[in-house]
C-alpha cells in the first residue's frame, strides 16, 4: 500500500467520520438505528468518493472496491454500534451538586463538580475508537485496494 493511498484513506476517513457526521447523527447513533445507519451510509459515500478520486474505478478494480465498502461499511457499523453506546454513557458524569438531586446525571458542561477521571476515559474511548476505524481501513485496504 503506498504513502499516497494511506494519506486519501486517513483524509476521507475523517472527513466522512467528522466533517459529514451531523449533530443529529453525533447525538442519536448511539440510540437510534436510522441515525447509526444514515451516518455510515454518509460514511461509506464519503470512502466511495475518494477512493474512486485517488484509485479510480478501473476495469476489474471494482468488485475489489465494492468488497472493501461493504467490509468497512460492517465494520464501522459494528464499531460505532458499540462505541457510541460506551461514549454516551461517559459523556454523563455524576455531579454531587443538591441542585442535582433530581438527576442523577448532567452532562460535562453544566455547572457542578466534574469527575475529571471519567471525562479522560471519554477522549479515550474516543481515540480507541478511532484507532480500530483506521486499523481496519488500514488492513482491509492491504487485501483489496491493491
Amino acid at each position: 500500500m503506498t504513502l499516497s493511498l494511506v494519506l486519501v484513506l486517513l483524509v476521507a476517513h475523517f472527513t466522512g467520520d467528522f466533517l459529514c457526521q451531523s449533530d443529529w447523527m453525533a447525538l442519536n447513533k448511539s440510540k437510534r438505528l436510522d441515525a447509526l445507519f444514515f451516518h455510515v451510509w454518509v460514511y461509506m459515500g464519503v470512502l466511495a468518493f475518494f477512493v474512486a478520486a485517488a484509485h479510480g474505478w478501473q476495469r476489474g478494480s471494482v468488485p475489489n472496491i465494492v468488497t472493501w465498502l461493504a467490509v468497512n461499511m460492517t465494520a464501522h457499523f459494528v464499531q460505532d454500534a458499540i462505541t457510541s453506546r460506551i461514549t454516551s454513557r461517559l459523556w454523563f458524569i455524576e455531579l454531587g451538586d443538591a441542585r442535582s438531586s433530581n438527576r442523577k446525571t448532567l452532562a460535562v458542561h453544566q455547572c457542578g463538580s466534574i469527575d475529571y477521571r471519567k471525562r479522560h476515559w471519554f477522549f479515550v474511548a474516543i481515540g480507541a475508537d478511532q484507532l480500530l476505524h483506521t486499523a481496519v481501513l488500514m488492513v482491509t485496504a492491504q487485501w483489496w485496494l491493491r
